[in-house]
């Protein structure tokens, strides 16, 4: 896609480019679209993105899910300051840099799931005050170090399910303080500090815990303890046919590590369940 090609379109509102054969978009590609509140740019063959694409147009809504973009270079985003939703799902995402989200300021929502990436750079949210939700589910973090999420502090959900963090350290969460939904499901957590991640994160009201490599008798704590502060503990998947207290499947009396992947665990959970229907 060529600079200004829609430079004589202002009073356009919704553009849908979506699924088509876009390879490439340049610089100033939406200049002149200063009316526009959705862009729509999902199922192409998108690879790349030059800093700077949106410069000179506005949009509140832009969805960029399931291309083959592989990085997000600094200052991509120049310019987009009416962004207010940004959806980047289901690309091959794996390296961005510590000015890629620059530009976004006012963006409230973040995409980022179903990607490759294990890394992100410390102060790669620092201008992102206003976001409220963001989703890097189903990627390939093994951990999140201390200052990962610093900057966003008005965030309310946060998702990180389905990615490869055996070792959870609440303190993460600690810029957060309006956090009130969070998700770390289908991860392999065979630990949790439940205190911690309430001491952390008061006005957390609800927790996805599923599919954590989680030992009967410590989730028997942990779901007490988040009972007693009434938070809620919801699920994206229910495992009554396996070893479980309330669908969520654990294993009594077994030696947690992070060596233990959730399919094994899942795998013994289920043997377990059916020994227990064979007694007599």
């Amino acid at each position: 896609m060529q600079s200004k090609g829609f430079k004589k379109l202002e009073s356009l509102e919704y553009l849908h480019l979506d699924n088509n054969q876009i390879r490439n978009i340049s610089s100033r590609a939406f200049q002149g679209l200063n009316q526009l509140y959705e862009l729509h740019l999902q199922q192409n063959l998108i690879e790349s993105l030059n800093p700077g694409f949106l410069e000179g147009g506005s949009s509140n809504f832009i969805n960029l899910s399931h291309n083959a973009v592989t990085e997000l270079l600094a200052e991509v985003f120049r310019g987009a300051t009416t962004l207010l939703t940004l959806d980047f799902s289901y690309n091959k995402l794996n390296k961005l840099y510590k000015d890629s989200f620059q530009g976004l300021e006012n963006l409230e929502v973040l995409d980022l799931s179903y990607n490759n990436l294990c890394h992100f750079p410390l102060s790669i949210f620092k201008n992102l005050s206003v976001l409220r939700r963001l989703d890097l589910s189903n990627n390939k973090f093994k951990r999140f170090n201390l200052g990962a999420f610093s900057g966003l502090r008005n965030v309310n959900f946060l998702n990180l399910a389905n990615n490869s963090v055996v070792n959870f350290d609440p303190a993460i969460l600690l810029p957060m303080r309006y956090l009130t939904s969070l998700d770390i499901s289908g991860n392999g957590i065979y630990g949790l500090d439940v205190m911690d991640v309430h001491l952390n994160i008061p006005s957390l009201k609800s927790i996805y815990l599923e599919d954590n490599v989680f030992s009967c008798t410590m989730l028997k704590n942990v779901l007490q303890f988040l009972r007693e502060k009434r938070i809620d503990v919801l699920k994206n998947v229910e495992r009554f046919d396996y070893e479980n207290i309330d669908a969520i499947a654990c294993i009594e009396d077994y030696v947690m590590n992070d060596s233990i992947s959730v399919e094994y665990f899942l795998q013994k959970s289920k043997e377990y369940a059916n020994q227990l229907e064979s007694y007599c």
